[in-house]
């Protein structure tokens, strides 16, 4: 599913100045699209309003499947996956607790959260935890239940909010290899970390975000020539 943005602008109440200013952007079809830019730059807000969690003061985000506008809102939102960058479930409850909860809110029957639930369990290597609380879990036993709950319906457009950060080596790898296989399969992943190393190897489109505007976008090539540096952790150090 491709998305088009389209001369959106947000200002949070009480603020004088724009989180984002007139800015447009397409994120095609089956790419993986890192958006990235110092903190403050308007990335998480960008997120919420791709994400329905919030509308743009002006302007409008338009999704499109084999070139065909979908104006169906419910069918807009049940194609989005969406993991934020905090911890997204209920920590007194146990991850199929979770699961059906979440699972209940997409719409989904009781089979296809439990078909959903085995596959995506087994994947992560959580099985042995299934009676615990998710509050007992390590940092990146919880970022993977995020995980779970953002895909249990199946999206074909993943939206990550920096979703390996403050994990061990080998959750951060098990997250990212599954998430190229998604990417494998046809799903547009859109993208935001401060880990510029991660981000410059697994995405192959970005857009760079500073005050609230789109500075520039295009695949890693095309970004580091317009910025002239040799990688995108040089472009953040001199913002």
């Amino acid at each position: 599913m491709k998305v088009s943005i389209q001369n959106i602008s947000h200002k949070y109440k009480g603020s004088e100045l724009n989180s984002l200013s007139n800015l447009s952007l397409d994120i095609e079809e089956g790419t993986k699209h890192g958006i990235f830019g110092a903190n403050g730059a308007g990335k998480s807000t960008l997120i919420k309003i791709i994400c329905n969690v919030m509308l743009p003061s002006e302007g409008s985000v338009k999704f499109f499947k084999n070139d065909l506008e979908i104006r169906n809102q419910t069918e807009v939102k049940e194609s989005i996956g969406y993991v934020p960058q905090e911890f997204a479930f209920y920590e007194e409850l146990t991850v199929w607790q979770n699961v059906k909860y979440f699972g209940a809110m997409f719409n989904l029957k009781t089979q296809e959260i439990k078909t959903s639930y085995k596959e995506l369990i087994s994947l992560f290597g959580l099985e042995e935890h299934q009676s615990k609380k998710v509050k007992t879990f390590s940092g990146g036993m919880k970022r993977k239940v995020n995980l779970i709950l953002g895909l249990l319906h199946k999206p074909s457009i993943l939206v990550l909010d920096e979703p390996i950060v403050g994990i061990d080596v080998h959750s951060k790898n098990e997250i990212l290899n599954y998430l190229n296989t998604l990417y494998n399969k046809g799903v547009t992943i859109i993208y935001t970390s401060h880990q510029m190393n991660e981000s410059q190897s697994f995405c192959d489109n970005f857009t760079l975000l500073n005050g609230g505007e789109n500075i520039v976008t295009g695949n890693l090539k095309e970004v580091l020539k317009h910025q002239d540096k040799k990688d995108l952790e040089s472009i953040l150090l001199a913002l």
